[in-house]
């Protein structure tokens, strides 16, 4: 089948990692609703619509016995992926420029895990039917199919604005000017008026948004005229046609409790026993969701009706909330964490505390079952020895399977290759130290972008190839910097021993921030 060349030839989409859609992560879904998915270190993975491969080649770098297949209609991008997977020397991923309705898709077999991230609603309804077809014919027995989509109710706002960007730029060219020209209209329309309301309100939430996308994201996204959200049963009807059926989610619910009334929680209890279809509905109203990713596996599986709870000792656990108060001097009172996002919540059991700060402590390394549930019978205040206890280990099993279903835990089903100290001579990965060398963002062990936009930070993590120590790096980098003429530190007219001193302390505390981050190895 010929192709054409596409607007993701014309207008690359920024390369970017997605956690989100790591075999790690769909496993451990598939796992705990009762399914046996293939071992992620020995797996195959399609994902379609794979761009430049960035996400597709960072899984195949962290996962060497396994087997990735790459497809997009764009040329250029898998070229710039081929060329990328040329330069690692990998010999486990192979990209292919092909329309996903060519039958020759058939001839890579079957997967164990397909993705399509930012496909489904950016493509004509002939394609999206395509994707679920490949998911239905071409996943092992028990595989898992990974699809994201915009949501409704969520994006009926973003619906709004886009609808009129799209109207304003249509005469406009390039893909900067384009931009431009969206973001102007939606900044007039937000500041419009002298008193705001809620349609003004609307646009000032979507102005928050664009404002941070790339032009070319932008551009791709909003300004895509195929551009089409879906409630949620909208999809599933589609996808039980395809016999598909709904495992869950790949990032579950991380919505702040405390943002809704006791009734409305209570309300959303009872809904537990509805229809698994009807309840996430439901709560895509009540919570304006406006974004899925939504993943499905064969419809004559038999799936448990919710998470085995017997599975948790099974999965290793992580979590990069941080202690807002001392442990120490807490004494009966609950203890505040705060999540990365910001939100906080309270711990006041204290056999639960002593697990979840142990987690918490650790990352971002993922820490198994029976050394959380040992901290739990070290540190609670029963200080518990007997080993083959059973209440300690189903009371830790159903905290950890709540936490999780809440979105405050991740449990995987494989730890990641992570430090949570900084080694004598520390390092970064191999995949890192490419891409810092082709100038793009970098990848971490916990399969996320970094940036590095500065000539000094790029030239810091090149350093790190685990040849070096403290002092080594922290002589490097001022001789990098008298070398363009740079100062490290507004302090730099101090003497030298005082200067050497605090960029020894920076570089410290950089490496603190790269390890928690998941940027060094082990």
């Amino acid at each position: 089948m010929d192709i054409t060349s596409t607007p993701y030839d014309e207008v690359l989409y920024p390369a970017g990692l997605f956690p989100q859609t790591h075999p790690d992560r769909l496993a451990t879904a598939a796992y705990l609703r009762g399914l046996s998915p293939a071992p992620t270190q020995r797996c195959r993975v399609l994902e379609l619509g794979c761009g430049a491969a960035n996400n597709l080649v960072a899984m195949a770098f962290q996962l060497p016995e396994s087997e990735f297949v790459g497809v997009d209609l764009a040329r250029i991008p898998i070229a710039w992926g081929q060329s990328l997977t040329a330069h690692l020397g990998l010999r486990n991923v192979t990209l292919q420029a092909m329309d996903l309705r060519d039958p020759d898709l058939e001839r890579f077999g079957t997967f164990d895990f397909i993705i399509a991230h930012g496909v489904y609603s950016w493509v004509p309804d002939y394609v999206r039917k395509r994707i679920l077809q490949i998911c239905r014919d071409m996943l092992t027995k028990e595989g898992i199919g990974y699809v994201s989509y915009n949501a409704y109710p969520g994006c009926h706002f973003r619906d709004l604005v886009r609808h009129m960007m799209c109207f304003h730029t249509q005469k406009f060219e390039g893909v900067s000017e384009k931009a431009t020209q969206a973001r102007a209209l939606v900044k007039f329309m937000a500041e419009s008026r002298i008193k705001p309301d809620y349609y003004m309100e609307a646009f000032r939430t979507q102005l928050g948004r664009i404002v941070k996308y790339d032009d070319e994201s932008l551009y791709h996204d909003d300004l895509n005229p195929l551009a089409q959200p879906f409630y949620f049963h909208e999809f599933m009807e589609e996808a039980e046609r395809h016999d598909l059926q709904y495992v869950g989610e790949a990032v579950l619910d991380s919505s702040d409790r405390a943002q809704f009334t006791p009734e409305t929680l209570q309300r959303m209890q009872e809904l537990e026993g509805a229809n698994e279809i009807v309840r996430e509905q439901y709560k895509d109203f009540l919570c304006g969701t406006g974004f899925r990713q939504t993943l499905l596996c064969r419809r004559e599986l038999r799936l448990a009706a919710a998470f085995i709870e017997e599975r948790i000792p099974d999965l290793f656990a992580m979590c990069d909330s941080v202690l807002l108060t001392g442990l120490e001097t807490a004494g009966d009172a609950p203890v505040e964490f705060k999540t990365p996002g910001g939100g906080k919540f309270e711990i006041s059991n204290s056999e639960w505390l002593a697990a979840f700060s142990y987690i918490c402590s650790q990352w971002p390394c993922a820490v198994p079952f029976e050394r959380i549930l040992q901290q739990v019978r070290e540190r609670g205040p029963k200080k518990v020895t007997d080993s083959g206890s059973a209440a300690e280990g189903a009371f830790l099993a159903s905290g950890l399977k709540e936490s999780y279903a809440l979105g405050v835990i991740s449990l995987r089903v494989r730890p990641p290759n992570v430090v949570n100290k900084v080694s004598e001579r520390p390092a970064i990965s191999r995949l890192a130290q490419a891409q810092l060398r082709l100038g793009g963002s970098i990848a971490s062990q916990l399969h996320a972008s970094m940036k590095v936009p500065d000539r000094t930070g790029r030239y810091f993590l090149s350093l790190l190839d685990g040849t070096r120590d403290l002092e080594a790096l922290a002589a490097e980098m001022i001789a990098f910097a008298k070398s363009i003429g740079q100062t490290l530190l507004p302090s730099d007219t101090d003497d030298e021993g005082s200067l050497e001193e605090k960029v020894r302390q920076r570089v410290k505390n950089n490496l603190v921030s790269l390890m928690r981050a998941g940027m060094l190895i082990a």
